[in-house]
C-alpha cells in the first residue's frame, strides 16, 4: 500500500512538472512568435 501511494505520489509530480513544461514552452513559443515580424 506504501509503495503504491508513492507511486501515486510520483505520478502526480511527474504530471505536474510536464504541465509547467508545456506551459513554459507554449509561453516561449508565443513570445517567439509575437517577436517575430
Amino acid at each position: 500500500m506504501k509503495t503504491k501511494m508513492k507511486k501515486i505520489e510520483l505520478v502526480k509530480i511527474i504530471l505536474e512538472v510536464i504541465r509547467t513544461i508545456i506551459a513554459v514552452l507554449t509561453a516561449l513559443g508565443l513570445l517567439s512568435c509575437v517577436s517575430c515580424p
